[in-house]
């Protein structure tokens, strides 16, 4: 017998099988009935061509429409790698945000620090500019006189201070070259002699005293001319008042007031604008 005759006679009584079950789907049902139909197409018989064709349309829909549904089912519920996936992602962007939150409120701190400290320093430095703005500045006042092993003669001291406070009046500290040999020549003493005066009735040694007698008449006589910071430049008003140098006309007048000459200036100018205007 025909082997192929064998298999459309198989064919056959599986197709009679599955009308009697409503067609159902299984596998190879698609492909028995593509063989059928091209048996049919081969046969001539047009009738049963038509009815295989419409079985191979309806197990094809069944099968688009089976894959559809699996693919929605795998993407609801058997989606867990792509959910540990945007999990993942989702926690590496929280952890970037925490960390430049941090960094936001560091900076925000130290800004805030910053300001702090600006504040206090521009207050500080607003009451330094109130009180030398106010009376006439004074001489730093010296302590309790110093013991001494040396015993100083006391009519000779006397002459010294009395001829020394001339001089302050005379205002002799104005003078550049000023040196504690060129003094004590000035008074009728030794340099040695007028350094233990100073030192026991100024408590302080000559370089102290003469930096401090010039800044304190500097701020009274800047204070009464202001248009002397207005017409003179920083290293010509150093010299005026006996300093050879601004950096240490800088330095000895902030140790004296705890402001630079500079802010001092301006303080001068603005006061003088707001009498103008």
């Amino acid at each position: 017998m025909n082997p192929f005759f064998c298999f459309s006679m198989a064919c056959a009584t599986v197709t009679s099988v599955i009308k009697s079950n409503g067609y159902p789907l299984r596998d190879n049902f698609n492909a028995v009935y593509q063989f059928l139909l091209k048996q049919a197409v081969s046969d001539g018989n047009t009738a049963l061509a038509d009815h295989y064709l419409n079985r191979v349309v309806y197990y094809d829909s069944l099968l688009l429409t089976t894959q559809k549904n699996l693919r929605e089912i795998t993407l609801k519920k058997f989606d867990l790698p792509m959910q540990e996936e945007e999990k993942e992602l989702l926690g590496n962007i929280i952890s970037s945000k925490s960390k430049w939150l941090k960094w936001l409120y560091v900076m925000c701190g130290c800004t805030l620090l910053g300001l702090t400290a600006y504040f206090i320093k521009y207050q500080r430095t607003k009451n330094r500019l109130a009180r030398l703005m106010g009376d006439s500045l004074t001489l730093e006042k010296p302590d309790d006189l110093k013991e001494t092993k040396d015993q100083l003669d006391e009519e000779t001291v006397t002459k010294v201070l009395q001829k020394l406070q001339i001089w302050e009046q005379k205002r002799g500290f104005l003078e550049n070259s000023l040196t504690q040999q060129s003094l004590a020549k000035e008074l009728d003493t030794n340099s040695s002699y007028l350094s233990k005066v100073i030192n026991v009735h100024k408590n302080k040694n000559f370089a102290s005293y003469l930096k401090d007698i010039r800044i304190t008449y500097a701020i009274n006589d800047l204070k009464e001319n202001p248009k002397i910071v207005k017409t003179k430049s920083m290293i010509q008003i150093a010299e005026m008042y006996g300093f050879n140098s601004i950096s240490v006309f800088t330095k000895c007048f902030k140790d004296k007031t705890g402001v630079t000459p500079g802010v001092f200036f301006k303080r001068i100018l603005d006061d003088q604008w707001k009498k103008s205007s």
